[in-house]
């Protein structure tokens, strides 16, 4: 039987990583969970109490598991169920919602796993003087802090870890991989990275359950949170974390193929929680996200394993360093521009925004991170015009001690870099210019004058394309309801899409007033139409236009 040499199967172990990676890293979507309206719009007066209300997102989205309420003006909690279908949020009081106002609270779960929350008020009669306004529902900030310090040493652990494999497979020389110095010191960083990776995003799953609830830390202890945890896309990244780990561990030091894929599950790991989950395309973001976390992971893993090599100089020729750095330094500036051009793509779909760059905590986050590798790029190209050319030299100890130097600061900051990375994966990106549709009211009244001086208000929102809410309400000429037997007659339609007329069902739900849903799909200026039986003999029709972008 014979055996390919090291070098075809390192090759092939490249191509069968990347295809991996791309084949399990999670599509992206269209964008970050966003409401975009709720029925009853928010200070809406209702003349009774609804049977149900809803708030209307941009992508479907999961249930919290705390945060969710409905209040009374004194801050009350009113007995009510709330449950996800899609990207409707809908809450059904138990029982009839008595006069006054009321304020309803909601925490749901994006796509990437992070939490959105709000809240809107509304009055049943007429609003409560003096009424409780939504509640602050800002995380604890402890909870915060360490989140953001454990995901920080989760993309130190996988990242070092699969950099320093990639390192050894690629990078290093088969003379310098196999000195007994090197071979120790490899052995022992890879066992450091790997139990780091594992305690990280082991840890990172209830920690991540208990974030997004609106709990407080001190609920990590509970069995309950490592449950919903380990349950949820966090437990996927658990999974693909100490798969990638057991797989690089296991085929480092024989069996590239082997370790290659362990290098491909662990930095696929990183992709279940994240922002690259809810923006799109995916074409784009994807293979965007990919080169990302690749590229960190050579520089970063590579900066560890040059470390070694370099601790290790006196074991080694001169020629067998010099090669090393030289490979070293060579892909290491292929990844810095493949780090930056993939980060300024990602930034272009998540956020779309320069000016955010300052104004929120997400831009502030990047601009931290991408301040911090300036100095790190400017270090790594003064190494490789000035220093390296000193290794492979005569002054080569006196220019292996600068190279000691620069790396450990390399290092250093890197460390700091991964610290922000922490820090942004938990901060809520801005809502992009793309997603959010400007000069159009989120709720839209009308108030349309029928026979013998009754008056029709319809109410429809959020208006936007989808299924919308639309609410009927008769008064007479004194601003008094008027209840009907039969319910009033609704119909849609969209001419310039030779759409309609449909007619739409209404439902009574108090004394002159009636609700129903209308499914506007196309963007335009959509006819409203509303015929009220008020007598036997009598049904005049009034209409009005919706617009929908």
């Amino acid at each position: 039987m014979t055996f390919a040499p090291r070098a075809r199967r390192a090759r092939l172990a490249a191509v069968l990583s990347g295809l991996l990676l791309l084949l399990v890293w999670p599509a992206a979507a269209f964008g970050h969970a966003t409401p975009i309206g709720s029925n009853p719009a928010d200070g809406q007066v209702l003349t009774s109490s609804p049977s149900e209300l809803t708030v209307s997102f941009t992508e479907p989205v999961t249930l919290a598991g705390n945060g969710n309420a409905v209040l009374d003006a004194t801050g009350e909690e009113e007995p009510a169920e709330f449950s996800v279908r899609d990207s409707v949020l809908t809450i059904r009081p138990e029982q009839p919602l008595p006069t006054g106002t009321h304020v309803v609270t909601w925490r749901v779960v994006s796509a990437d796993s992070h939490p959105v929350t709000g809240g809107f008020t509304f009055a049943v009669g007429e609003a409560t003087p003096g009424a409780i306004g939504v509640p602050d529902s800002e995380a604890q900030r402890e909870l915060v802090v360490g989140r953001s310090v454990v995901e920080a040493l989760r993309y130190a652990g996988v990242l070092g870890l699969a950099g320093l494999v990639a390192f050894s497979l690629f990078a290093v020389p088969s003379s310098v991989r196999r000195a007994q110095d090197v071979e120790r010191r490899t052995r022992a960083a890879t066992r450091r990275l790997a139990a780091l990776a594992v305690i990280a995003s082991v840890l990172l799953a209830p920690l991540t359950a208990v974030w997004e609830s609106g709990e407080e830390l001190s609920a990590v202890a509970r069995l309950d949170a490592w449950r919903d945890g380990l349950t949820s896309s966090a437990g996927v990244a658990t999974l693909l974390a100490l798969l990638g780990v057991a797989a690089a561990l296991r085929g480092r030091s024989r069996e590239p193929v082997l370790a290659a894929v362990g290098v491909a599950l662990m930095l696929s790991s990183l992709a279940p929680v994240g922002h690259t989950r809810s923006y799109g395309p995916w074409w784009l973001v994807v293979p965007a996200d990919v080169l990302h976390v690749l590229a960190g992971a050579v520089w970063w893993g590579g900066l560890i394993g040059l470390a070694i090599v370099l601790a290790s100089g006196s074991t080694l020729r001169v020629r067998e360093r010099a090669a090393t750095l030289s490979r070293f330094s060579s892909v290491a500036g292929v990844s810095v521009v493949g780090l930056v051009a993939a980060g300024i793509v990602l930034y272009w779909r998540v956020a779309d925004s320069f000016a955010a760059l300052w104004e929120t905590g997400y831009g502030r986050s990047v601009m931290i991170k991408a301040l911090l590798l300036v100095p790190v790029v400017a270090v790594a190209a003064w190494n490789r015009r000035f220093v390296v050319r000193r290794v492979s030299g005569r002054d080569a100890e006196a220019g292996a001690r600068v190279l000691r130097r620069t790396v450990a600061f390399e290092a250093v900051v890197i460390a700091g870099v991964l610290l922000a990375t922490g820090v942004l994966v938990g901060q809520t990106p801005p809502p992009r210019t793309d997603t959010v549709v400007r000069d159009v009211p989120t709720v839209q009244r009308a108030q349309l004058e029928l026979e013998d001086s009754h008056r029709v208000e319809v109410v429809v929102s959020p208006t936007r394309r989808g299924v919308n809410a639309v609410q009927i309400e008769l008064t007479d000429g004194a601003g008094r309801v008027v209840d009907l037997p039969d319910p009033p007659r609704l119909q849609i339609s969209l001419e310039e899409g030779d759409v309609g007329p449909i007619n739409r069902p209404l439902t009574r739900t108090g004394p002159g007033h009636w609700e129903g849903t209308a499914d506007l799909p196309l963007p335009g200026a959509w006819r409203l139409l509303v015929a009220v039986r008020l007598t036997r003999f009598d049904e005049p029709v009034v209409s009005t236009e919706v617009l929908i972008p």
